[in-house]
Formats: structure tokens, C-alpha cells, sequence
């Protein structure tokens, strides 16, 4: 009694298959009990064998209820739907055959119970089998003028009007509540539809602002990532010019009397070091047409054989242009290291400082000096 009330009560929130399985579970249980109620009342109302034929057709119609009901207990709506169809076309041809097409005409609204329940619960294909089913049913009962002796062989039966009522109230009762459960299914999915709808139509609204948010922190973010770009390039820019300023200032050749130039050298003399110091002494030498270079080795912090080759190859360069190099500062230590390692200056002519090598030039181009004497050439 409990799960009939359970079936009996709607539920919103079925999907609408399974509001129509129990909708149509609900259809054959109220035919199967009609027809225990009906099926009596046949036999005690027309008597036999007209009440037989009736009891027959309705035994008929209620096989094929029991099973569509069980079909439906495995969730198959689509057969449970064409089975009971099929038993009730099945059930009106055993009253058509036997009381004739003339004598049953009132009948004959009776086959649009199935096609009705077909068509709004079935498939296309199910109820066009119904239909032409039905069709072949009163195709055959009319054949009765013709002979044969299976169509009208029995007379129609005329019901008691007790009959005739609850038959009618039966069928009415159970075409009506169906319809009305049909169409209640039916507006509860359009309004699950329409709720869907909207609730897509929010959801909708708010990813396209979510959308048009992320859309606007990210062009915010490149807009800052392109100015922090533009601010990274002034900045290596900067960065380039002032490593080209310190590499020029690393290495610089200073004009000290014409036609000579001092090349002062502090700190360590690495690679990079030692290739602006060529380039710039070369171009100074080829701008000032200088005859003289003199390279202050005062400031260095280490003199080693890549120095000492560093400082061979710039002078070699610079001879090749005509000028000649003069090396000045070598401290005692930096001598002794260079004497160990077996290094030698080749042809660099070297004075103890920058002054013994400017007063010898000086010297040499005419020029005297009344507080000093000329140097010798080591």
C-alpha cells in the first residue's frame, strides 16, 4: 500500500522517464484491478457464452498488462508501452470477430485508448504499428457479411444499463487520470525546462562576466609586463652604455706630448680588457699619428704570461703603424715573477716610471731640462 502511494505522489524531481515508467506502472496496476472487478460482473450480467467471449478478451488485455508490468520493473517503458497496446488491439478483435463489425461499432472508440497512450508515451514506430494493428482488426471483423464462420458467429450481447455504467465510469476514470497525469508530467519537464533555462541563462551571464574579468586583469597584466619589457630594454640600454663607458675608461690612451701617447693600466688585465686596450691604442695611434706609446704598468695587480702576451701582441700591433713602445712601472716583485717564468718584454723598451720615459722621449725629440739628467735606456 505504501509504494502505491509512493507512485501515486509526483515527484519534481524525477527525471521524466522515470515519472512516465511510474505513471504507466500506475495505468496497467489500475487495469488489472478494473478487470478483476469487471471480469465478474460479465459472467452474472450477459451469462454464458457472450460473458465468456468478454472474460476472454479482458483474460487477453490482462496477460499482456502483467507482462508490461514486468518490463516496466526493469525500466523498459518502450515495450511495457506496445505490449499493453498490443493486448487491448488484441482484446477489441476477439469482440469484433465475435459479435461483428455492425453489432460493435460503439466499440470502435475504444482502439483510440491505445493509440492515445502510444502516441503520447511511445515511440513514432510503436504507434504506427498500433495503428495499423487496429486497422487489420476492423478490416477483419467486416468481413462478416461474407460468410465466414469465425466473424459474427455469436449475437450481440445487449448489457444490463448497471453494466454499461461502470464500464463507462471505469474507462473514464482511467483515460482521465491518465491524460491528466500525462499532461501534468508534461508541464512539470516544460517548467523543469524552462528553470534550466534561466538558470543557463544566469550561469550564462556570469561566465561571460568571469569571461570579460579575466579578459581585463590580463590585459592589465601584459599592459604591465610590456612596461616593465620597455623599462628591462631602457635599462640594458643603460647598462650597455655604461659598460662601453667603463670599457673605454678601462683602457684609456691619454695624448701626453705630441706625437706621444701614455696608456695607464690598473687592476687585472683580462681577456676582454686586453682586446679593448689593442682597439683603442691602435685607433688612438692611427687619429694622433702618435710615434710613440708608452704603457704605465704601475697600477697592475699581476703580471703574468697572459699579460705579458696581451702586452706583446698590442705592441706589435702598434709597430706595425710605425710607433714605437715603451713599457714604465714595472714594480721589483712583478720583475722577479716575470724573470721566473722565463717571461721577456721582446722588443718593448722599459724605464723605471712614467717621468725617466717622458724626459727620455722628451730628450730625444731636442727638448732639455735644467733639473734633470737624460736617463739611460736600460
Amino acid at each position: 500500500m505504501k509504494s502505491f502511494l509512493a507512485l501515486m505522489r509526483a515527484d519534481p524531481h524525477l527525471d521524466i522517464e522515470t515519472q512516465q515508467r511510474r505513471l504507466f506502472q500506475l495505468i496497467l496496476i489500475a487495469m488489472l484491478a478494473g478487470g478483476a472487478v469487471i471480469a465478474p460482473l460479465f459472467l452474472v450480467g450477459v451469462g454464458w457464452p457472450l460473458g465468456g467471449v468478454l472474460v476472454a478478451a479482458q483474460l487477453i488485455a490482462a496477460g499482456f498488462a502483467a507482462v508490461a508490468l514486468f518490463q516496466l520493473r526493469k525500466a523498459r517503458l518502450q515495450p511495457a508501452i506496445f505490449l499493453t497496446a498490443l493486448g487491448f488491439v488484441f482484446a477489441l478483435a476477439v469482440v469484433l470477430f465475435a459479435f461483428g463489425l455492425r453489432a460493435s461499432t460503439a466499440l470502435l472508440p475504444i482502439a483510440f485508448f491505445p493509440l492515445a497512450w502510444v502516441a503520447l508515451l511511445g515511440s513514432p514506430r510503436s504507434a504506427w504499428a498500433t495503428l495499423g494493428i487496429a486497422i487489420l482488426a476492423v478490416s477483419g471483423a467486416a468481413l462478416e457479411g461474407n460468410g465466414l464462420p469465425w466473424v459474427g458467429f455469436l449475437a450481440a450481447p445487449e448489457l444490463p444499463t448497471f453494466l454499461t455504467v461502470i464500464i463507462f465510469t471505469v474507462a473514464g476514470i482511467i483515460l482521465g487520470w491518465f491524460l491528466m497525469q500525462s499532461g501534468q508530467t508534461l508541464r512539470t519537464a516544460l517548467d523543469r525546462s524552462h528553470q534550466r533555462e534561466a538558470e543557463l541563462a544566469v550561469l550564462r551571464d556570469s561566465l561571460e562576466t568571469t569571461v570579460a574579468l579575466r579578459t581585463e586583469s590580463l590585459q592589465q597584466a601584459l599592459t604591465a609586463v610590456q612596461a616593465r619589457e620597455a623599462q628591462l630594454a631602457q635599462t640594458l640600454a643603460e647598462l650597455h652604455t655604461s659598460q662601453e663607458t667603463i670599457r673605454k675608461l678601462s683602457a684609456p690612451v691619454i695624448p701626453a706630448l705630441p706625437g706621444t701617447l701614455v696608456l695607464p693600466l690598473v687592476g687585472t688585465l683580462d681577456s676582454a680588457r686586453a682586446a679593448t686596450m689593442a682597439e683603442q691604442v691602435l685607433s688612438a695611434v692611427e687619429q694622433r699619428r702618435a710615434r710613440i706609446v708608452i704603457i704605465d704598468m704601475t697600477g697592475l695587480s699581476m703580471v703574468d704570461t697572459h699579460v705579458v702576451q696581451a702586452l706583446l701582441s698590442t705592441a706589435a700591433a702598434v709597430q706595425l703603424l710605425g710607433a714605437r713602445v715603451i713599457a714604465v712601472g714595472i714594480r721589483p716583485e712583478v720583475a722577479q715573477t716575470m724573470v721566473a717564468l722565463q717571461i721577456t718584454m721582446g722588443s718593448i723598451t722599459t724605464y723605471t716610471d712614467l717621468q725617466e720615459a717622458v724626459l727620455t722621449t722628451l730628450c730625444e725629440s731636442g727638448w732639455r731640462h735644467v733639473d734633470q739628467e737624460q736617463p739611460g735606456v736600460r
